[in-house]
């Protein structure tokens, strides 16, 4: 009985407490029904605190944030509500309501400022059109189709407010920012023009307006723009700004050819500022010769009444330029001869002409290389050679010669060596052999190992007409009163022997020329006096043993293997070149220079002989027959006979 009344207890607790759980069931979901029609009549707030009200009732939580976020994108707080329907983009339409606001709250920027120049400056431009750039993206979402006419519309007004105050380069910004709305892209273009207009930049301006083809007063500003150049050309050229209304000039010749103004056409005009260009560049402190030219071909044609043709200034700036650069304190001749030389036949009144001038060029550096601490004799007798007949050049470079030698030779302190290099080039002038004698003999006294003497004279620049030239020696030993010495140069040119036979230094041919046909030639019989007769000793080729044959009593002899390393122990001192003379009689020579010499030893068979071969030995030698090695004579010179 008990458990029959406990049974039908609990089955009626169970009743109790479905009825109380459908009833609870039921509330909700009117509380939520209610909280929908506050969100579908506008009533924000009250939905979402309705909707937080349900607790975690179905989407509930998510409501209140929904609805949150509309109430505060109402009250103009656009970015809770852009964060909240972004975080919340999977739910209803927040994907749209997020843009859409997005766009507002661009919008509220663009048009928060009334004063044009202010709303630009704060980039009322910049939002608003960010704003119609989103609501494009929401075709039919609420009211985005019809919200981007305002804004554009403000862009717009506010564009022309900005040009009418003179502010295109906003003007055109905010035009540009239009695109294809109304004709903001000829506006854009024609505001753009006005603004390189405003900055000087005509040829872009006149682009730019000729570009409109007809749009508003465009025609009218491209042709005031060509008046504004030619004025602006013109006031340059009057205050001597010739290169600056050069540039305008031409411009406006080859933009409108065919503009016509009182004071000239535009292509004349920009020859005379080329002319007056060119002549501004020659009157200059330094006068830049170079750009003057340039200017002058600028000019054409061109030739003004009473003026020099172009063609006449090119040439007198050419003359110029070479007294300019002859003129200098360290004057460039060449160059000066190559001005005159460009300067063609003219020739400024009284003054000399430019062959006149070149002349005088040669003779000017001829006295310069003549100056200088070490005369370069031979560019010097070729400066004057060249100066032909202008002035004294025929005599000039014997007498300054001259004059050299006799500063060398007198002094404290004389310069025998350079004295007699003077007296040689001044020839036969006046004194000058005498002179060199003297300078020689002086030369030959105080004469130390290593020292340059003159000795005798040989034909050596291969031109018989001017005589032989004094033999230049080295000198190698010195034993009391006796001096030992080479020539600084290979003389001549001649077989070891006449015969390809074994010989040895005592009976070869070379040592029969040295000490008869070289002798008689190259000294006189004064100077014999002072050429004792040796006993040139013979040793053997110290490679390869060679018999050198028997000792000979000279005047004249060659080297041999072992005096060679001991007079020149390093290479470079043996290098020898050949005189023009000894190159013409077949001395075969590097194109360095150096050429073989002969020495008196045997190669490595006794048909052979040894020589130096480009400042190294060469042991085995040349065939004794070989005609093209060179000569360099030794002998000892007695100061006191």
């Amino acid at each position: 009985m008990k458990k029959h009344i406990l049974k039908r207890m609990l089955s009626l607790t169970l009743a109790l407490v479905m009825i109380a759980g459908l009833t609870g069931c039921a509330s909700l979901e009117g509380q939520y029904d209610n909280a929908n029609k506050l969100l579908i009549n506008g009533e924000y707030s009250e939905a979402a605190e309705a909707f937080a009200s349900l607790g975690g009732f179905q989407d509930a939580s998510q409501m209140t944030r929904y609805c949150r976020a509309l109430a505060a994108a109402e009250s103009g707080d656009y970015d809770t509500a852009v964060r909240t329907f972004a975080s919340m983009e999977q739910f209803k339409d927040c994907y749209l309501l997020a843009p859409y606001y997005s766009a507002r709250q661009q919008e509220a920027l663009g048009v928060s400022e009334t004063d044009p120049a202010k709303w630009y400056e704060a980039e009322g431009w910049v939002h608003c059109s960010e704003a119609v750039a989103l609501y494009s993206g929401l075709p039919m979402f609420l009211d985005s189709d019809p919200r981007p006419a305002g804004c554009l519309e403000l862009m717009y007004s506010n564009a022309q407010a900005l040009a009418d105050a003179g502010d295109y380069q906003a003007a055109a910004a905010v035009m540009t920012a239009l695109g294809d709305y109304s004709d903001a892209e000829n506006r854009a273009v024609y505001y753009t023009a006005c603004l390189y207009e405003q900055n000087c930049d005509y040829p872009s301006a006149y682009s730019a307006f000729t570009g409109l083809d007809g749009f508003m007063d465009s025609p009218s500003r491209a042709k005031a723009v060509l008046a504004t150049v030619y004025h602006t050309a013109d006031t340059d050229k009057s205050a001597g700004k010739y290169d600056t209304a050069y540039q305008q000039f031409t411009w406006l010749a080859e933009t409108a050819g065919d503009y016509s103004h009182e004071n000239g056409a535009p292509a004349e005009q920009a020859k005379e500022c080329a002319r007056l260009q060119g002549e501004a560049m020659l009157a200059k402190e330094t006068p830049d010769y170079a750009a003057a030219r340039e200017w002058f071909v600028l000019c054409g044609d061109y030739a003004p009444v009473d003026n020099p043709s172009a063609a006449d200034h090119i040439l007198q700036s050419w003359y110029l330029e070479g007294e300019s650069l002859l003129g200098a304190d360290e004057p460039d001749f060449a160059a000066a001869r190559a001005a005159f030389t460009n300067a063609g036949e003219y020739a400024p009144a009284g003054g000399a002409s430019p062959a006149e001038c070149i002349l005088r060029c040669w003779y000017l550096e001829g006295e310069s290389l003549m100056n200088a601490d070490e005369p370069d004799y031979a560019a010097a007798r070729d400066a004057f050679t060249n100066a032909g007949e202008y002035q004294d050049a025929a005599t000039r470079f014997s007498e300054l010669c001259y004059l050299k030698g006799v500063e060398y030779s007198f002094g404290e302190n004389p310069n025998y060596y350079a004295a007699i290099l003077a007296f040689i080039n001044a020839g036969d002038y006046e004194d000058s052999v005498s002179q060199r004698k003297s300078c020689q003999s002086s030369l030959l006294q105080v004469a130390s190992v290593g020292d340059h003497v003159f000795f005798g004279n040989y034909e050596q620049d291969n031109n018989t007409e001017n005589g032989q030239e004094p033999i230049e020696w080295l000198v190698l030993d010195k034993q009391g009163d006796r001096l030992l010495v080479i020539s600084r140069y290979a003389l001549d040119c001649q077989q070891y022997h006449n015969k390809w036979v074994y010989t040895t230094w005592a009976n070869c041919t070379l040592r029969k020329w040295l000490n008869r046909t070289f002798l008689n030639t190259a000294f006189s019989e004064k100077e014999q006096e002072h050429i004792p007769t040796v006993t040139v000793n013979v040793l053997r080729n110290p490679e390869f043993g060679t018999h050198p044959g028997n000792k000979s009593q000279d005047t004249i002899f060659l080297l041999n293997i072992q005096e060679v390393q001991l007079y020149f122990p390093e290479t470079e001192a043996r290098v020898c070149q050949p005189t023009a003379y000894a190159a013409a009689q077949g001395a075969w020579h590097h194109k360095n220079g150096a050429c073989w010499w002969w020495l008196r030893s045997p190669g490595y068979i006794p048909n052979r002989a040894a020589f130096i071969h480009y400042g190294g030995f060469n042991y085995i030698g040349l065939d004794v027959t070989y005609e093209n090695a060179a000569v360099r004579p030794a002998l000892w010179i007695d100061l006191n006979p």
